[in-house]
């Protein structure tokens, strides 16, 4: 008897995608979201460069799930892309690439609304991090993003604030 592995999901993709949600990303009625979109297009200026960037397009705008929907289109598999709206994971974010595509490999976008996880051939089953498009919807928000700082920054950071003993 062969076992087979079913995934329905994941939940720190789920999280982050939430998480996006409550920041205003793709959400119905949120005023600057919706400044940037016409229809079932998103014309972020920030979101655009970054797929334009990841992909060596010239895309003006990226297409949403529908109207109605405010998630990126969600357009297939990166292993089957027609042409999908793929993006690089923002590297800035400090990610644990356990478990997801890694660096240099095109994903699936975090704000769509299903995650087509890799799972074919050789791949393992691929979390979803938050990608370059997904960061460039956020600053397209008006957030301002700050890379995670490095541990070697941290460990002086902390030794920079304990009080030093006079003699």
């Amino acid at each position: 008897m062969t076992a087979s592995l079913r995934y329905d999901g994941d939940f720190y993709r789920i999280a982050l995608h939430e998480i996006g949600h409550a920041l205003g990303l793709n959400t119905d009625g949120f005023g600057n979201f919706d400044q940037h979109v016409t229809g079932s297009d998103s014309f972020g200026p920030e979101a655009v460069a970054a797929y334009n960037i990841d992909n060596g397009a010239s895309v003006a705008s990226l297409e949403l799930a529908s109207s109605t929907n405010p998630h990126w289109a969600d357009n297939g598999s990166p292993l089957n892309p027609p042409t999908a709206a793929q993006s690089f994971i923002f590297e800035l974010g400090g990610p644990d690439y356990s478990g997801m595509v890694g660096p240099g490999i095109l994903q699936d976008l975090l704000m769509e609304p299903t995650a087509n996880f890799l799972t074919g051939g050789s791949n393992p089953i691929q979390r979803i991090e938050i990608t370059n498009v997904d960061i460039g919807g956020a600053r397209d928000l008006g957030w301002a993003i700050i890379p995670e700082p490095g541990t070697s920054f941290l460990v002086l950071l902390s030794a920079a604030g304990f009080p030093r003993r006079k003699r």
